[in-house]
């Protein structure tokens, strides 16, 4: 009995082709992965900073209303929002500026209705980690009325 070693009937594994194939649709899935890890890391920095300046401002706030006797001036001082700011370059990165808006005076309020209002923004340059072509700055307004 002769037997033939070419019988299709015999042969059953993968060929070649197949295996490239396997492997480019895996390769695919892969990158894919890879692509939305980096985005997730993107998106969980984004979300620290903001989450930091937040607090920052929040701190401010609280600064203002603990001293409602002297309508929040203790916070107009020169150099009051250093300590701040220096908290925020740690938390974000050298991009943060944390200032005033309205003006250059060290505290400008103005009356709304019999209170005084001071604004506060946490501007900063999101994403800077990254070589990033669309890091754009952000820009966070805290308002107080007291």
């Amino acid at each position: 009995m002769k037997h033939n070693l070419f019988c299709p009937a015999r042969n059953r594994g993968f060929s070649l082709i197949e295996i490239l194939v396997s492997l480019l649709i895996l390769a695919v899935g892969i990158l894919g992965m890879l692509a939305l890890q980096s985005h997730t890391i993107k998106s969980n920095i984004s979300s620290d900073q903001r989450t930091h300046a937040l607090m920052v401002l929040d701190s401010i706030e609280e600064t203002i209303l603990a001293d409602r006797a002297n309508q929040g001036t203790s916070i107009c001082a020169a150099n009051a929002l250093d300590p701040f700011k220096n908290a925020l370059t740690a938390a974000i990165d050298n991009t943060v500026d944390i200032d005033w808006t309205g003006g250059a005076s060290p505290c400008p309020t103005r009356r709304s209705n019999g209170m005084n209002v001071y604004r506060f923004q946490v501007k900063w340059t999101e994403l800077t980690a990254f070589a990033s072509t669309r890091a754009k700055p952000t820009t966070i307004i805290r308002e107080v009325r007291l």
